[in-house]
């Protein structure tokens, strides 16, 4: 019976893993834009670090183990292959405390995936609805949209879009 509560956690330190699971992605996404701006082997090399980081972590109370690692080096040789950089229209589809639901026409225009606002610069946090929840907004951010999976998309350099000029059609 002992060994049964030995693998048990509390909710606080479960929540816990989680925060410091969500601090260490946003480290490896930044790792891994960087290894997509400047392909170096140190900056392949801290992907690879970052990504074990994630995985190392136990469960959460929301989140579970990751598998970043998992055949990492393929996968960077993989996105080195396709990491063109374009500016893309990003849709923002909804807005929460922390993030921002977003989808990548040019990349998937099926798929909607979060941004944590934390890598959001100030002039596009400013831009963005002040209110929580569904919205139809855009910002422009550079993207590989040559990626193939979600895994290896990267975004960077966000900033507001440009506004629409009103149509002259009555």
């Amino acid at each position: 019976m002992l060994a049964f509560f030995d693998s048990m956690s509390d909710a606080i330190t479960d929540l816990g893993r989680d925060q410091e699971r969500n601090e260490l992605l946003g480290a490896y996404r930044k790792a891994l834009d960087e290894f997509i701006l400047h392909r170096t082997s140190a900056n392949r090399q801290a992907v690879v670090e970052a990504a074990r980081a994630v995985d190392e972590i136990r469960r959460g109370f929301c989140t579970g183990r990751t598998n970043l690692s998992n055949a990492i080096e393929e996968r960077l040789d993989r996105l080195a292959e396709h990491a063109s950089v374009h500016g893309q229209l990003v849709r923002v589809i909804a807005i929460s405390k922390q993030s921002i639901q977003v989808m990548l026409p040019g990349w998937n225009p099926q798929l909607s995936f979060s941004v944590s606002k934390s890598v959001l610069p100030s002039p596009v946090l400013a831009a963005l609805p002040k209110t929580e929840g569904p919205t139809l907004f855009h910002i422009v951010a550079m993207a590989n949209i040559g990626a193939e999976h979600f895994n290896e998309l990267a975004l960077h350099d966000f900033r507001p879009a440009p506004p629409v000029a009103e149509s002259k059609i009555k």
